[in-house]
């Protein structure tokens, strides 16, 4: 696929909550030289209206417009609401660890653990056990650790959370 005929919707479908308008965190942002065999493939969602919003790829489909490329190699996820292919886009960058841990705390707190598992993601991955850890926290915990600057880390959090302690 053209990399111009993909749609840059981060609202919908990324997963970082640290991403710019078009889905890229500034820090890992690809700047050159494109190599095709090190791109993968983007993972994107077909609208009924045609169009192809990326689920998973967005650094990948921002340099590919940026640099020129030609054609970029896609997987078209097909029949399921833009919330599902969010989980799908959210578990292939979780088993990468590619996010936070407070990012994937709430994918699993708002799609729910089993069904990033029933997805396929990699329960090994140091993201998801501390994403895990930090969405068993209570809300009022769990958001004062989402704040940056409240004092709490995110790995001490995730520690709170892996030991089951009580919010006090």
């Amino acid at each position: 696929v053209r990399p111009k005929r993909l749609v840059l919707d981060p609202k919908t479908y990324q997963y970082k909550s640290n991403a710019d308008s078009a889905g890229v965190v500034a820090e890992t942002r690809i700047d050159g030289p494109w190599n095709k065999h090190l791109a993968g493939t983007i993972i994107v969602q077909r609208l009924p209206d045609g169009t192809l919003p990326v689920v998973e790829g967005h650094h990948r489909a921002d340099a590919a417009d940026r640099l020129g490329v030609d054609y970029v190699l896609v997987h078209v996820l097909k029949d399921m609401s833009p919330g599902a292919a969010r989980v799908v886009g959210a578990t292939v960058n979780i088993s990468n660890d590619k996010g936070t841990a407070i990012d994937a705390a709430k994918i699993i707190r708002s799609a729910g653990e089993e069904e990033l598992v029933k997805g396929g993601v990699n329960k090994k991955a140091k993201l998801f056990r501390d994403g895990r850890a930090l969405a068993q926290l209570s809300d009022p915990v769990f958001e004062r650790i989402a704040e940056s600057g409240s004092g709490i880390t995110p790995e001490i959090g995730a520690a709170i959370g892996e030991a089951n302690l009580s919010e006090a």
